[in-house]
C-alpha cells in the first residue's frame, strides 16, 4: 500500500501555541510523520521545532515560557525588577502601541474599543469641569478653553472610523462633540450671567477662550509630531526579539531542518492591481493648452501581503531570521525583522492558518490543521480560520499582487494602458487551489482565552495547562479517526 503524504499546518496565536505543541506531542507518540510542515507566527516556531526534530527542547521551552524569556523589556533588568512589574509594563506598552496603531488608522484587534477609550479620555476633563458647578468667572473661562481644546480632537476621531472606500463611519467624534455643545447650551444662562450687564462681551470672551483652547490643541499636536519625528525610530520597541532568535539559532545549530518547512511572514507593500487600474493626472499649465497636456501616474495602495518562505532551502541564519519575523507581533509591539532591506512582521496579520503554500507548492494526501480557536464543527472551523477554497485563492492572488511590478509613471494620456476593470481578474487571475487531499482538523474543546488572557499570556502555568489540553484533545481526535 502506498504511503500517504501528510502535511501539518499550524495556526498562529501567541502563547496559545502551547496547545498546538501539545497536539504535536500526541502526533509524535502516535508515530505520525509529516512530509512537510507550515506555520504562521508561533505556528512557525512550532513547525521549526518539528522540522529540526527538537521536541524535547521545545517542551523545555514551553514549560519555562514567560514574556521575559522571549520578549524581554529593554529598559527593565529582570535581575532588579520582579516579574509582575515587567509583565505590567509589557502589557501597558502593548496597549499603547495598539492605541498608536489606531491613531495611524491601522486595522488592530478591538479597534473600536481603542477609539472609544481615546474619545472618553479626551472628553473626561471638560465633563468634570462642567459638572463641578463653578460660579466664578475664571472657572468658566477654563471650561471654555477645555471645550475648545477637546472638540477639534473629537472631530478628528471621525477620520479613524472611515472605511476603505472613504465613507464616513459611526462619527464618534462628532457625536461626543454634539454632547458637549448641548451641555454648553444648558449652561448658557449661567455663562451669560457672569456679567449680566455685558452679555455680548461675555459671549465674545467665551468664544475667544474656546479659540484659545483650539490653538493650544493644534500647537500641542504640532509639538507632539516634532517630538515623535525627532526621537521615534521606525520599527523601534521596548521589547527585544534577540533572545527568541538566540534560542532558534541554538536549536538549528544542534539539528538541521530535516522536514521541509514553510513559514509565513507579512510585509507592507505598495500594490498596483492591474485588474483594477487607477491613475492620477497632474494638469500642467500650458498656453495655449494642448490636447494631451496631463502627466499621469499610477495610484498604488498600501496593503499587508503574505510571503511564504521555504526555510529548509535557506542558510541557517536566514531561516532563523524569517522564523523570528513570522513571530514578530505587528503594530510596533515587537521590532520588525529586516531581511535583505525589507521589513517583515507576524504573518498572522494576513494569513494566520497557512494552507496556501501546501496547496500551491506541495502534493499531499492528508493535511493536518491545528487551530487555536474553539469551533462547533469542522465546517465552521474551515470558514472561521479562512481556509476555504475562495479564501486560499484570494490569499494566493494577494501574494502574486505583492510581486507584481508597479508600472512606470510620467505618462501621457495616449500612453496609458487599458483602464477597464476586470472581474473576475484576468491579468492576475484567481488560481483554483482545489485539492483532493483530506483535511483533518484539530481545535480546542475549551476556550483558550482572548487577546490579553490567551495570546499574550506568556506564563509557565498557562503554557503547561494549555499544552496538556492540546495533547489530550489530539489523542481523543486520533482515537476517533481510528487507523491513519
Amino acid at each position: 500500500m502506498k504511503k500517504k503524504k501528510r502535511a501539518l499546518v499550524l495556526a498562529g496565536g501567541g502563547a496559545k501555541g502551547a496547545y498546538a505543541f501539545g497536539c504535536m506531542q500526541a502526533f509524535k507518540e502516535a508515530g505520525i510523520e509529516f512530509d512537510v510542515v507550515a506555520g504562521t507566527s508561533v505556528g512557525a516556531l512550532n513547525a521549526f521545532l518539528w522540522s529540526a526534530d527538537a521536541m524535547e527542547k521545545g517542551e523545555d521551552l514551553w514549560n519555562n515560557l514567560s514574556f521575559s524569556t522571549i520578549y524581554p523589556v529593554k529598559i527593565l533588568n529582570s535581575k532588579f525588577y520582579p516579574g509582575f512589574v515587567i509583565k505590567i509594563v509589557s502589557l501597558l506598552y502593548v496597549v499603547f502601541r495598539l492605541h498608536w496603531a489606531t491613531v495611524l488608522r491601522q486595522e488592530v484587534p478591538f479597534r473600536k474599543v481603542w477609539i472609544m477609550v481615546l474619545s472618553s479620555l479626551c472628553a473626561l476633563l471638560p465633563f468634570l469641569i462642567m459638572y463641578a458647578h463653578f460660579n466664578d468667572t475664571f472657572s468658566h473661562i477654563l471650561m471654555a478653553i477645555g471645550i475648545g481644546f477637546v472638540i477639534p480632537f473629537l472631530c478628528v476621531l471621525d477620520t479613524f472610523l472611515l472605511d476603505d472606500d472613504g465613507k464616513r463611519g459611526r462619527g464618534m467624534g462628532l457625536y461626543m462633540s454634539s454632547i458637549l455643545v448641548v451641555i454648553c447650551c444648558c449652561y448658557q444662562q449661567q455663562i451669560l450671567n457672569i456679567w449680566p450687564n455685558h452679555r455680548l462681551f461675555t459671549c465674545m470672551l467665551y468664544l475667544a477662550a474656546s479659540m484659545i483652547g483650539m490653538a493650544i490643541f493644534y500647537g500641542l499636536t504640532v509639538l507632539l509630531k516634532r517630538v515623535i519625528n525627532a526621537f521615534w525610530v521606525e520599527g523601534s520597541s521596548i521589547l527585544e526579539s534577540g533572545p527568541l532568535k538566540a534560542k532558534l539559532q541554538e536549536i538549528i545549530a544542534e539539528s538541521k531542518l530535516q522536514v521541509p518547512i514553510w513559514a509565513t511572514v507579512a510585509r507592507n507593500v505598495s500594490v498596483y492591481d492591474p485588474d483594477k487600474p487607477s491613475w492620477s493626472v497632474t494638469v500642467m499649465a500650458q498656453n495655449p493648452p494642448k490636447r494631451d497636456y496631463g502627466i499621469w501616474n499610477p495610484i498604488v495602495s498600501q496593503k499587508w501581503c503574505p510571503k511564504y518562505i521555504k526555510l529548509n532551502e535557506l542558510d541557517s541564519e536566514k531561516a532563523v531570521s524569517y522564523c523570528a519575523a513570522s513571530a514578530a507581533i505587528p503594530f510596533g509591539i515587537v521590532p520588525s525583522i529586516t531581511i535583505d532591506k525589507v521589513e517583515y512582521v507576524d504573518g498572522g496579520i494576513v494569513d494566520n492558518c497557512p494552507v496556501v503554500p501546501i496547496l500551491r507548492y506541495e502534493e499531499v494526501d492528508e493535511i493536518f490543521v491545528v487551530m487555536l480557536t474553539v469551533f462547533e464543527c469542522d465546517t465552521k472551523a474551515v470558514t472561521g480560520c479562512k481556509i476555504t477554497t475562495d479564501d486560499s485563492a484570494y490569499l494566493s492572488r494577494l501574494f502574486d499582487l505583492s510581486e507584481y511590478p508597479v508600472p512606470k509613471g510620467n505618462k501621457r494620456a495616449h500612453e496609458l494602458p487599458d483602464m477597464r476593470a476586470n472581474y473576475p481578474p484576468t491579468v492576475l487571475p484567481l488560481q483554483s487551489l482545489h485539492t483532493d487531499a483530506r483535511f483533518v482538523l484539530f481545535y480546542p474543546k475549551k476556550h483558550l482565552g482572548g487577546w490579553f488572557s490567551g495570546t499574550l499570556k506568556f506564563s509557565k502555568k498557562y503554557s503547561k495547562e494549555t499544552m496538556k489540553q492540546g495533547k489530550k484533545d489530539a489523542q481523543e481526535k486520533l482515537a476517533d479517526l481510528g487507523g491513519l
